[in-house]
């Protein structure tokens, strides 16, 4: 199929770039699927990794879960968005969040080390009520937290976000993926499993406020997202294993 693309249109573009100007000898066009680009490709990244320039490991993408596929920050734009942010109880705190569909992520909540509010609980567990029932969760504290955003509260979804991703390293925090690549909830998140996203965080909030644990929802909060530049649907950051090149 790809072929049969190439040669269709390959005519199509050679006679664009003649009518721009362009001095070429044409009978040396190639194609990236071409044989002989392709044993190039391999022997430069055989080099590469025999030099120690590439390596492999997990690390948060942009991924589209529509098309499949991951995508480098330049391929990823952004948008204004309108979207609620809700203010969610954990425990003795409220915190406040765009995504509560990724709460059975969560590693950690931060807050700012000089936040006066909140000194008496940091490196303390916290007894938390949650959609699936009764937990523990650690405060930490770390200078990302902008005491100003919402309570000056904020969740660690280190497998989600990739600020959290970096706070996590920093305290050595897990990480849960809780999105699949498909786009659904996984079996962390207990009887929402199998719902996407949107279905889930619209079923997270209906069962959060039966339970009481929602304070608030601000219903004007604008933020932006990012989108996938080919479907235009949100990028959902997962961890996923692949190659890296050292820079």
């Amino acid at each position: 199929m790809i072929w049969d693309f190439v040669s269709e249109n390959r005519p199509v573009m050679e006679g664009q770039l003649r009518r721009l100007g362009y001095s070429l000898d044409w009978s040396r066009g190639k194609f990236t699927l071409d044989p002989e680009i392709i044993k190039i490709v391999y022997k430069t990244f055989k080099k590469l990794y025999d030099d120690g320039l590439v390596y492999r490991a997990e690390r948060l993408v942009n991924y589209c879960t529509y098309d499949g596929t991951s995508f480098s920050d330049l391929e990823v734009i952004y948008e204004e968005r309108r979207d609620p942010l809700y203010y969610v109880k954990y425990g003795p705190l409220v915190l406040a969040t765009t995504r509560p569909e990724t709460k059975f992520g969560d590693t950690a909540v931060a807050v700012h080390p000089q936040d006066n509010r909140y000194k008496q609980y940091i490196d303390k567990e916290i007894d938390i009520e949650t959609v699936l029932g009764k937990a523990k969760i650690k405060v930490i504290a770390d200078k990302f937290v902008d005491p100003e955003f919402g309570t000056g509260v904020v969740k660690i979804t280190p497998a989600h976000d990739f600020d959290d991703n970096e706070v996590a390293s920093r305290h050595n925090l897990p990480l849960k993926q809780v999105i699949g690549f498909d786009g659904k909830l996984n079996d962390k998140a207990g009887k929402f499993e199998g719902m996407y996203v949107k279905q889930a965080r619209k079923a997270v909030v209906e069962e959060m406020q039966k339970k009481g644990l929602i304070e608030k929802i601000d219903e004007n909060y604008t933020h932006r997202i990012a989108l996938c530049y080919k479907c235009k649907n949100p990028i959902e950051p997962l961890p996923l294993e692949q190659w890296f090149l050292k820079t």
